[in-house]
């Protein structure tokens, strides 16, 4: 029989030193062991870094206010129609729209959506962010008083990703 004192210690592997890591910064994420192990992977996937994807989650679904568990977060819904914990619109998935608020489904449609402006930016984090945000195709031809509205949006999604973010690439 061995004592507490004669037990091995194993290192821990990467993705468990940055939940332990992020699960601090992130309310949200504290007791999501299962949650993160899927987001690590699926953000590996997509070649982007989980803390990035992390603080994107953060700002699109976490509510400072009312400080929403992750199953909360998991229903969040947009006046623009955006949907679960990466805000996905239906528009980037051609099943059914409900399906969005499954999480694995959620995180591969969102981070497929990230690494898709990551592509657009140049591996720019800012610009995929703020491309993120007000929409890959969305730009000043597309809307009268663009300046006026849309760049003031993004520029503030852009502030608080950096505030808000442990890791941003920024």
């Amino acid at each position: 029989m061995l004592s507490h004192s004669n037990s091995v210690s194993f290192p821990q592997t990467k993705p468990m030193l940055l939940f332990n890591q992020l699960s601090k910064q992130y309310v949200w994420l504290k007791h999501e062991q299962r949650f993160f192990h899927t987001l690590y992977f699926i953000s590996k996937f997509y070649k982007i870094d989980v803390r990035y994807v992390c603080a994107i989650i953060h700002l699109e679904s976490y509510d400072k206010k009312h400080r929403p568990t992750l199953k909360q977060m998991q229903y969040a819904h947009s006046k623009k129609d955006a949907r679960g914990l990466m805000q996905v619109l239906p528009t980037h998935y051609d099943g059914n729209p409900i399906d969005l608020y499954g999480i694995t489904l959620n995180l591969n449609r969102g981070c497929w959506y990230l690494r898709k402006c990551l592509v657009r930016a140049k591996g720019n984090p800012k610009q995929a962010a703020r491309l993120y945000n007000a929409g890959i195709n969305n730009h000043e031809n597309h809307y009268k008083n663009w300046k006026k509205y849309a760049i003031p949006v993004t520029e503030n999604f852009i502030r608080s990703l950096a505030a808000n973010a442990q890791y941003c690439p920024m």
